[in-house]
């Protein structure tokens, strides 16, 4: 489980059906539901937790008292084809290390070749990326794109502040099971309420296609799309 402020967070790519138990670390359980009630998942209360069963692929939100975990059940992962962005000269995979140039140099040179790129296991700072045609990023579960948040004016895009952005694209797709985190935390310890970072601004892109990944912790709006057409959104995790 990975903590977010008041609501916990976990994901899962066991094969469905499955069996969860969630104990509760502070005091006994009195209370649980898990929603979408649609699904009819009926919880149960033992001496050693909350027992249930997953039987379809899907979003869910558990509540254990007043203790909120949306659980995210996806099917495994197959990593598609590609060139893994370890490769690149210059990659850091700790994200202890701002990283944009050698991003970028990976993104434009899998779009002109038509090749998929790899972010796989580790974390990878970067400043403002830009997407051009033919871009196809995937993301694998273990992989997080990380913004650098140590100043927001590495992010002006117009008279916006973004991280990721694209404009007059055509198939740009952004794919995985990984995350792309924008840090929130850490630009509001800095900027307060005036932090203004969006996490991806796509203008006048056709064909587009976000599918499957977090996009955790943004400091604006997550996701703007204006003036896009042939737009795909599948199983993303916004929070």
């Amino acid at each position: 489980l990975r903590s977010l402020w008041d609501y916990y967070v976990a994901h899962t790519t066991q094969q469905v059906p499955f069996d969860v138990v969630l104990s509760h670390s502070s005091s006994s359980i009195v209370s649980a539901d898990v929603s979408p009630h649609s699904k009819e998942i009926h919880p149960s209360i033992h001496e050693d937790g909350l027992h249930f069963t997953i039987n379809d692929y899907g979003y869910y939100l558990v509540t254990v008292n007043s203790t909120k975990i949306c659980l995210f059940a996806d099917c495994d992962e197959e990593t598609p084809q590609g060139v893994d962005i370890k490769t690149f000269e210059g990659t850091d995979a700790t994200g202890q290390v701002e990283m944009t140039r050698v991003m970028q140099e990976a993104i434009n040179s899998t779009a002109s070749s038509g090749q998929t790129l790899i972010l796989s296991k580790g974390q990878y700072l970067c400043r403002q990326l830009y997407f051009p045609s033919n871009t196809d990023i995937y993301i694998e579960k273990d992989a997080e794109l990380v913004i650098d948040a140590s100043d927001r004016n590495y992010y002006v895009y117009g008279s916006y502040w973004t991280f990721l952005h694209s404009e007059n694209a055509d198939n740009v797709k952004i794919r995985g099971f990984g995350i792309i985190d924008g840090r929130l935390r850490h630009f509001w310890s800095r900027y307060g309420d005036d932090t203004k970072v969006k996490m991806l601004i796509f203008r006048n892109c056709t064909n587009v296609l976000l599918e499957g990944v977090h996009f955790k912790d943004c400091s604006r709006w997550n996701l703007h799309l204006f003036e896009c057409s042939d737009v795909e959104c599948r199983r993303l995790k916004v929070y």
